[in-house]
């Protein structure tokens, strides 16, 4: 192989004084938002793609809305197709490159691009052997460091050249890093990374469950035990009388017996406060709306009813079908230029067509309910198709069959 082929497939080296993580995540504060925030205006995104990520695993809802977006697409085996007959055999290999490769957590690595507003993976390639054919392949992917990724000033102009680690992205042979953007990079255009990406539009509603959670905290501490009032007669109790009922107010929160003089009293008294909670808790749904809206493109997760919504009827995994196809079709074309670019690396061209099929969400119930309908008009159903769709099994032998009550038919 020439050994021009391969320049740039070196190792990616950062700069240190590029470095962004100096910004420590041990707390987030407006302040250090406010400083991550004017970092990736100006090309530099890690401290905000550190602060993006905090949040994705400390808000159950935002990290699972994010999952079940990627997975829309992940879950889906992608179809490979080839020219002709005669070049089947590649269909395997790639499939078989692609368990080497872990091509579905490299995806949902990528994927997230549409949170952060840009993802990158570093190939490692090496020599390996796939159905009695020895080619020189990715082996394996890393997942680069987020101030790896950043912008730099084309002259005086704007910061219009993305650069990884120590030098720019465009000098990289194309195999070594894959990049999934949520928007694309225009020449003399100045990348500004807060308006890319869904990450900044769903994380203000977290961080408003973050800290509201702090007041709510404090609250419950206040008045979510009972109240604790000590009465005392100012004529014959003693000063050691005081303290000790004193103390007894302070303990009544962890104990259920106290010993008081005479003429002193502990009442507890239930503190109205349903009032107040279901304040959290409806900014806590609402924010979760939210968060929703801008991830999945819409709040079916919270709002589809207990009948569903025409929104369900169009979606892939809970979430927007054609927002998935869309991102289903951004992956697809990353891995087909890779693929074409490797078989080339090892003398072979052909055309390979990598594509993911996202299709929408379907109701069991929905089905069973209309087949139901079809059947009483006396319409005849194909029990294969039934088997097809839903999974079933053939019974086993006679005694395998399940025998439908007197007057109830197949399908209840």
């Amino acid at each position: 192989m020439p050994e021009q082929s391969t320049r740039g497939l070196s190792k990616i080296v950062t700069v240190p004084k590029i470095r962004t993580s100096a910004l420590k995540m041990d707390a987030v504060n407006p302040n250090k938002f406010r400083q991550a925030f004017l970092a990736a205006q100006n090309g530099v995104p890690g401290a905000l793609w550190e602060i993006l990520g905090f949040f994705k695993k400390l808000d159950g809802h935002l990290g699972g809305d994010i999952q079940r977006r990627y997975s829309a697409v992940t879950s889906t085996k992608p179809s490979i197709l080839v020219e002709n007959e005669t070049q089947e055999e590649w269909i395997e290999i790639i499939r078989n490159w692609l368990k080497t490769v872990r091509y579905t957590p490299m995806a949902q690595e990528l994927l997230q691009g549409f949170y952060y507003g840009a993802r990158a993976v570093e190939l490692v390639w090496g020599y390996t052997n796939i159905m009695g054919k020895k080619l020189y392949l990715p082996l394996s992917w890393k997942k680069l460091p987020n101030d790896f990724l950043y912008a730099q000033k084309r002259g005086k102009g704007a910061f219009s050249e993305l650069w990884l680690g120590s030098q720019p992205l465009a000098d990289y042979h194309p195999g070594k890093v894959l990049i999934y953007t949520d928007d694309e990079f225009e020449a003399y255009r100045n990348i500004d990374f807060t308006q890319m990406g869904r990450g900044l539009a769903a994380v203000r509603y977290s961080i408003a469950k973050y800290f509201n959670f702090e007041d709510w905290s404090a609250f419950n501490e206040v008045y979510g035990m009972p109240f604790r009032e000590g009465v005392y007669d100012p004529n014959t109790a003693s000063a050691k009388d005081i303290a000790t009922l004193e103390q007894a107010v302070f303990d009544a929160g962890n104990d259920s017996g106290w010993i008081l003089a005479e003429g002193t009293s502990l009442n507890i008294k239930e503190a109205s406060r349903s009032g107040s909670v279901d304040a959290f808790e409806s900014l806590k749904e609402a924010c979760n709306r939210e968060i929703s809206e801008a991830i999945l493109s819409q709040s079916i997760t919270s709002s589809s009813g207990e009948h569903g919504t025409y929104g369900t009827s169009v979606t892939a995994n809970g979430i927007s079908l054609d927002v998935a196809q869309a991102d289903a079709m951004k992956l697809d074309a990353i891995m087909e230029r890779l693929i074409e670019m490797m078989l080339k690396l090892n003398g072979i061209n052909i055309d390979i067509t990598f594509k993911t099929k996202v299709e929408k969400s379907t109701d069991p119930a929905k089905d069973i309910s209309i087949a139901k309908g079809v059947g009483a008009l006396g319409v005849a159903l194909s029990e294969r198709q039934i088997r097809d769709k839903f999974g079933y099994a053939e019974p086993v032998d006679d005694d395998d069959i399940l025998k439908p009550k007197t007057g109830i038919g197949l399908l209840g």
